[in-house]
């Protein structure tokens, strides 16, 4: 067999792994997703940095997903080790590292990491000028995510809607803007503004629908759970059962371990407590 149709079907394995790995993701199925990424990885030529930085970044995401936080460091470590050995300086890919290499912190609970690098690369990118694109909307939203754990909420209400404002001036970006939506209703229960809590919460539904993404999405159990959440704050016991649908849905595509399961578990729990009281 000659070199070339030798690096065709090299090409072509790394490239199904990767398209099937997209797919799972798609769905929620993470677990599944971080094994293709991992084979698609080891397929891969080691001089195709490019997309090796690609995919590493891909991973970075499914392991998260997974709740796999600490070896999502690691990936990304390697993808930082990755761009340094690029000839020409790549900014988008290091942003996008430091952005994640701040979220994994966050849920590792080093709040105070996490914000010193995400500040790091919004005041870079307001420096240059750099204020419309999806680097800087996550950015944002990872500055929402630390404000929210400090107990900031209205600061944090304020960094999710000036990235949803880009996000919904982005093509392609339903999904995403249904994580920003689902995040600002959490941050209003925790004002016990339940009103406006559900408000976005009913776009974050309308925002995964126009997403696409199944009735079985952990998003959409995400969304159900805060939902339900909400609910139940303002008296109305019709929120239980839609905890208990998104703890099914987490069951199903997460696993028993994954900490969305336990958060679900908890609320519930706290149901049946209230109900005996």
């Amino acid at each position: 067999m000659s070199t070339e149709a030798a690096n065709t079907r090299e090409t072509s394995s790394w490239e199904e792994a990767e398209q099937q790995a997209d797919q799972e993701y798609s769905l929620g199925k993470y677990h599944s997703s971080v094994a293709l990424l991992k084979k698609a990885i080891d397929l891969l030529s080691k001089d195709n940095i490019d997309s090796m930085l690609r995919i590493y970044l891909k991973l970075v995401h499914s392991l998260e997903g997974a709740a796999k936080y600490s070896e999502s460091l690691e990936m990304l470590d390697k993808a930082g080790q990755l761009l340094a050995t690029l000839k020409e300086k790549n900014d988008d890919y290091e942003l996008e590292i430091k952005n994640n290499t701040s979220k994994m912190h966050i849920f590792l609970g080093n709040y105070l990491k996490a914000i010193e690098i995400v500040k790091g690369v919004i005041e870079h990118m307001e420096k240059n000028k750099n204020t419309t694109s999806r680097i800087y909307a996550q950015a944002l939203s990872i500055q929402g995510m630390v404000q929210e754990k400090l107990a900031q909420y209205q600061l944090s209400i304020e960094s999710y809607k000036k990235s949803l404002k880009i996000l919904e001036a982005t093509p392609n970006s339903h999904f995403e803007q249904a994580k920003v939506l689902i995040e600002i209703g959490l941050n209003h229960d925790m004002l016990s503004e339940y009103e406006s809590s559900i408000n976005y919460y009913n776009k974050a539904e309308e925002a995964l629908n126009q997403a696409g993404k199944c009735p079985e999405h952990p998003e959409r159990a995400n969304l159900k759970e805060h939902l339900g959440w909400g609910m139940l704050n303002r008296g109305y016991q019709k929120g239980l059962p839609l905890i208990e649908e998104s703890i099914k849905i987490y069951e199903a595509c997460l696993g028993p371990d994954h900490p969305n399961l336990a958060k679900a578990y908890l609320k519930k729990a706290f149901t049946y407590k209230d109900r005996k009281s």
